[in-house]
C-alpha cells in the first residue's frame, strides 16, 4: 500500500464477525467436525487436555496450556504433542474450506472498503462477500488461501523465575502429583502450543507501520481475550492514543470486556456499538 493511499480507518475483525454472517465457525463447530472427520485427533486432544464443551476459541486456546489433571497420561512425550499439533493444523486446513459462505441479508452496510483490515479469521468473508481488495487485508493468523493456521496459549515458562515457580507450587496446594504435572507442562511442553504473538507482530512489522495515519479504529467480533490484546496494544503504539475507537458488543460480558479493553489501551474516545 503506497503512502498516498494510506487509510485513515482500521477494522480489527474477530471470529464473531463471521458468526454474525451465519458461518458455523465457532470452536464447537470445529469440534463436531473433528469428531466426525478426524476421530483420532479428537480422541488424542481429549486424552491430553480433557473434554471441552465451550463454543469459544479462547477457551480452547487456554486449555492447551494445561493438561487434564484428572486423567493425566504421565508418560506423555514431546513427540506426541507435536504430532497432535500437526494433526490439528492439518484438520484446520481441511475444515476451513467447508465452512461455507455468508448468509444473504447479513451484510454490514457501512463497511468502509477503503479502510485497512486486520483479521484473525481464516475465511475469505472480507474478500469474497464484501469485495475488499486483498492488499487492504492482513490475515494475522493464516488463511484458507495459504494455510499457516496459528492458534495456542500465551503462557511462557521461560519468563518465570524461581519466585514465580514457588508461588505456583503454593497455589496448587500439597498435592505433589498436581505439582509435578504442572511443572512438567511449564518446564518441558508449554512451548509446543504457545501462540507466537511477538513473532507474528514482528513478521507483520511493515503492515503495522502503515497504521501511523489511522484516526479511527473499529473492532468487530473480537473476544477481548488477554492472549490477543498485544495486537491492539501494538496498533495503539503506532497510531497514538488520540484515536476514535469503536468496540462491538454482543452481550453484557462483551460490554464489560470492551470497556476494560478501552481503558487498558488508553484511547481518547470510545464508542460501544451493538453487534
Amino acid at each position: 500500500m503506497s503512502i498516498v493511499s494510506r487509510p485513515r480507518k482500521l477494522y480489527v475483525i474477530g471470529n464473531g464477525f463471521d458468526k454474525h454472517h451465519g458461518l458455523p465457525c465457532g470452536y464447537a463447530d470445529f469440534r463436531a467436525w473433528l469428531q466426525g472427520n478426524r476421530p483420532d485427533v479428537y480422541r488424542e486432544l481429549n486424552r491430553l487436555y480433557g473434554e471441552n464443551d465451550s463454543d469459544l476459541w479462547s477457551d480452547f486456546e487456554h486449555r492447551l496450556a494445561c493438561f487434564d489433571l484428572d486423567n493425566y497420561p504421565y508418560d506423555v512425550t514431546r513427540t506426541e504433542l507435536v504430532k497432535l499439533k500437526d494433526g490439528l493444523s492439518e484438520a484446520f486446513g481441511a475444515w476451513v474450506p467447508t465452512i461455507g459462505v455468508p448468509e444473504k441479508g447479513t451484510a454490514i452496510e457501512d463497511i468502509d472498503k477503503s479502510a485497512m483490515f486486520f483479521t484473525f479469521n481464516y475465511t475469505r468473508t472480507l474478500e469474497d462477500f464484501y469485495g475488499i481488495d486483498e492488499s487492504r487485508i492482513v490475515h494475522l493468523h493464516g488463511s484458507v488461501d495459504n494455510g499457516g493456521f496459528i492458534y495456542g496459549h500465551d503462557r511462557c515458562p521461560n519468563d518465570m523465575d524461581g519466585d514465580d515457580m514457588e508461588s505456583l507450587r503454593r497455589d496448587l496446594g500439597p498435592d505433589l502429583f498436581a505439582d509435578i504435572v504442572h511443572m512438567k507442562m511449564y518446564m518441558e511442553f508449554a512451548d509446543v502450543f504457545r501462540k507466537p504473538v511477538a513473532e507474528i507482530i514482528e513478521e507483520h512489522k511493515s503492515n503495522f507501520e502503515v497504521l501511523a495515519g489511522i484516526k479511527e479504529l473499529i473492532v468487530l467480533g473480537f473476544s477481548y481475550s488477554d492472549i490477543d490484546m498485544a495486537y491492539l496494544e501494538r496498533i495503539i503504539e503506532v497510531t497514538g492514543e488520540d484515536i476514535k475507537a469503536t468496540f462491538s458488543q454482543h452481550n453484557i460480558w462483551d460490554v464489560n470486556h470492551a470497556l476494560a479493553c478501552s481503558d487498558a489501551l488508553g484511547v481518547s474516545e470510545t464508542i460501544i456499538m451493538d453487534y
